[in-house]
């Protein structure tokens, strides 16, 4: 604010990746971390920055960066994939919300970046440490996933696709379209859950009601 005056542009990115491990083996100090930096640190930069945008009355955009885990489970990856699809979903909400007062909203959901997101563990401080969480982070699933990151695409491909998609007024911003069938699969699945549920003797009388957002 010193230096431009004003806020056009919010990214709100802080990320780590949490425990990794079974449901049954995780502490509630690794799930506390994951949601503190991914979720909750995602609503206080929106809840801080989102007034100062408004201020100036010349509208502006909000930015969030969940991921692909976020668009559908990982196994062993359950607090991040949680907060992760919890940012999608505080998108496509404040995107209703603020849209009539010239703020717009996207989520980048990005798959594997050169980022240093499989050693998060090195900035976990100290109150969220779990002590009795039995771990995966060592063996053919950490290495898999370090592989995978150490291998995905740069950071600045990330950058310029962003830049890319703001300019055309993208809603959810994808870096990786390899990714499509995968997401096809999951839509399928929903579409048939729906077709299943019109097809219930329980579900008939509102089978033809229109649905409207209130």
């Amino acid at each position: 604010i010193a230096r431009f005056k004003k806020i056009h542009m919010v990214v709100n990115n802080a990320g780590v990746g949490g425990d990794i491990g079974p449901i049954d083996a995780q502490d509630q100090k690794g799930w506390q971390w994951a949601l503190d930096v991914n979720l909750v640190g995602v609503v206080y930069g929106a809840k801080v920055m989102t007034p100062l945008i408004k201020q100036h009355g010349e509208g502006g955009w909000i930015l969030n960066v969940a991921s692909m885990a976020g668009m559908g489970g990982v196994p062993y990856l359950g607090a991040y994939t949680a907060t992760k699809a919890a940012v999608v979903a505080l998108s496509e909400s404040w995107a209703g919300e603020l849209e009539e007062k010239g703020i717009h909203v996207s989520v980048l959901c990005p798959a594997f970046v050169q980022t240093r997101i499989h050693e998060s563990e090195r900035n976990r401080p100290a109150k969220y440490q779990s002590g009795s969480a039995q771990r995966l982070d060592e063996g053919s699933f950490a290495n898999s996933t370090k592989q995978m990151v150490e291998n995905g695409i740069e950071v600045s491909i990330v950058g310029k696709r962003v830049v890319e998609a703001l300019e055309d007024g993208e809603f959810y911003i994808f870096t990786h379209p390899n990714y499509h069938a995968v997401m096809q699969q999951r839509n399928a699945a929903i579409d048939a859950a729906f077709i299943k549920s019109a097809e219930s003797p329980l579900l008939q009388h509102i089978v033809n009601q229109k649905f409207e957002m209130p």
